[in-house]
C-alpha cells in the first residue's frame, strides 16, 4: 500500500487583548478571573504542492480562567 504524509508548519502572527481582576478572600488567599482574545492572520499551506493551496482564514480565539492563589 502507497502511504502518503503531508506535513507544513507555519508561524501565525497577531495580538491579544484581555483583562484580569484579583480579590483577596482571606489574609492568605486571593481568587481570580481573566479573560484573552487572541486573534491570528491566515496563511496558506501546501501552496507548492496543491495548486492554490489550503488556505486558513483569520483565527480567532476567546478565552478564560480562573484561579486561587495561595501565599505562605
Amino acid at each position: 500500500m502507497l502511504g502518503v504524509n503531508f506535513s507544513q508548519s507555519r508561524v501565525h502572527t497577531g495580538s491579544t487583548a484581555g483583562g484580569g481582576v484579583e480579590v483577596m478572600v482571606a489574609p492568605k488567599c486571593s481568587i481570580k478571573g481573566e479573560y484573552l482574545y487572541r486573534r491570528f492572520s491566515g496563511q496558506t499551506y501546501f501552496a507548492g504542492a496543491i495548486p492554490g493551496g489550503v488556505p486558513t482564514g483569520t483565527i480567532a480565539i476567546n478565552s478564560g480562567q480562573v484561579g486561587v492563589n495561595y501565599r505562605f
